[in-house]
C-alpha cells in the first residue's frame, strides 16, 4: 500500500526529535453488508475505513498522530506532528485528542497507567 521508501522517510521524520522508537500503521478496508428481514432486503451497507497513524515513543511517553491523508505529504505532516508533540514533553501536551486543519489528530498520554508501570518507578 505504501512504498518502502516513503515508510522510511515517514519513520525518520517521526523520530526526528529523539524518539526511541517509531511505528507507522496504515489501513484500507472495504466492508459490504446486506441485511435481510423476512426474506426482504432491509439495508445495504458499504463502508471504507482508510487512514494511517504514526506513533512515537521516548522512555515511558508516547504520542500517536492520525490522518486520513495517506499521500506522502500527508504522512510526513502526520509524522511531523507526532515528532513535535514528543519533543515538547508531557507538560505542554493535552491529555485528550486535538484536531488540526491538516486532517490529523494527536493523542498524548503523559505517562503509562499505574498497572503498566513497574513498581520501582511508582512514587
Amino acid at each position: 500500500m505504501i512504498a518502502r521508501e516513503i515508510c522510511q522517510r515517514v519513520l525518520e521524520r517521526a523520530a526526528a526529535t529523539g524518539a526511541d522508537y517509531a511505528e507507522l500503521f496504515a489501513e484500507h478496508t472495504t466492508n459490504h453488508a446486506i441485511n435481510m428481514v423476512d426474506s426482504k432486503v432491509d439495508s445495504i451497507d458499504d463502508n471504507l475505513v482508510a487512514g494511517a497513524s504514526v506513533r512515537v515513543f521516548k522512555g515511558l511517553r508516547s504520542v500517536t498522530a492520525t490522518t486520513v491523508d495517506t499521500t506522502e505529504a500527508g504522512l510526513l505532516r502526520c509524522a511531523d506532528e507526532a515528532a513535535q508533540a514528543l519533543g515538547r514533553g508531557p507538560r505542554s501536551c493535552p491529555s485528550a485528542s486535538t484536531s488540526g486543519s491538516s486532517g490529523t489528530s494527536t493523542r498524548w498520554p503523559s505517562s503509562l497507567p499505574p498497572w503498566a508501570t513497574p513498581e520501582r518507578w511508582r512514587s
